[in-house]
């Protein structure tokens, strides 16, 4: 029932809102209520909701990681919408710049906390393998996105989805999870596919 409650049914209704909602607030609405659930939890392990230090050698694989992204999604771009490549920087730099710096504390961390910290321990044993939990949390993950009514926006999430379930696995520390995702979206947002995502650019 709380998978249902919290990662499957608020999405759809603000898809289906008749009015827009204002979406970053619900976000950090959404992660204080987690936060707090998870803060009451007293087998949840605190040391997980860490920003700092990152583990011994995260910080490297998420660069690599970071860079792979950058080529892949620059070549998406350059081939399916080229008129967007670079658009939001080169038109908008004030917002584009905003975007750099407000990203990922506004939306990035927010949503690691859920998606993965909260999901992880509180709906990770729905799932008795490791493969699954993380393969749930993608999905879910992705399942968020269908509120920019786009096609582009969920699949791109469900394949960066999958990448954070795998750092979060393996660290098990929220701020490396929440730079990768942070990394992601500031590039995603700098190469123009940023309209799939925020309907303001």
């Amino acid at each position: 029932m709380e998978l249902v409650g919290l990662f499957v049914l608020p999405p759809l209704l603000l898809r289906m809102a008749p009015v827009a909602v204002p979406k970053i607030p619900v976000l950090l609405l959404a992660a204080a209520f987690c936060l707090a659930l998870l803060l009451r939890d007293p087998s949840f392990a605190r040391r997980r909701l860490r920003l700092a230090p990152l583990p011994a050698g995260a910080g490297k694989g998420i660069c690599l990681r970071a860079l792979g992204v950058l080529v892949l999604l620059a070549a998406a771009v350059a081939l399916w919408e080229p008129e967007l490549l670079l658009s939001f920087p080169r038109h908008r730099p004030g917002l584009w710049l905003a975007v750099m710096v407000l990203y990922p504390f506004l939306s990035a961390l927010p949503q690691e906390l859920i998606y993965r910290v909260f999901f992880f321990h509180r709906c990770g044993g729905l799932f008795r393998d490791e493969r699954l939990r993380a393969a749930a949390s993608a999905f879910c993950f992705a399942w968020l996105h269908v509120i920019f009514e786009n096609w582009l926006a969920p699949l791109v999430s469900l394949a960066s989805g999958a990448l954070f379930a795998r750092t979060y696995v393996r660290t098990g520390h929220l701020g490396a999870v929440a730079l990768e995702h942070a990394l992601y979206g500031n590039v995603l947002f700098t190469l123009g596919w940023g309209v799939h995502f925020y309907r303001g650019i």
